[in-house]
């Protein structure tokens, strides 16, 4: 099972940011059921204000054998 990369979580913590419209946004966890043929898709929990108010679950889907092209959304 592979883990999130740093490039993976700025990713996430990027579009939480863009998307509450604050700027202290931080990935506080992730979970994963593992990888899935070439995908590996990890659901991210974020935080804001110091790690106080839980904001909104950033999904990051990995495609393993070329981790730039991983992709951050929500549902």
């Amino acid at each position: 099972m592979s883990k999130l990369k740093i490039s993976e979580i700025k990713k996430a913590e990027r579009l939480a940011n863009r998307l509450t419209g604050k700027k202290d946004c931080r990935v506080s966890g992730y979970y994963t059921e593992g990888a899935n043929g070439d995908f590996q898709i990890f659901q991210c929990e974020v935080l804001s204000d110091g790690g106080k108010t839980r904001e909104i679950d950033i999904y990051v889907d990995a495609f393993l054998p070329d981790r730039r092209r991983s992709r951050a959304y929500t549902k």
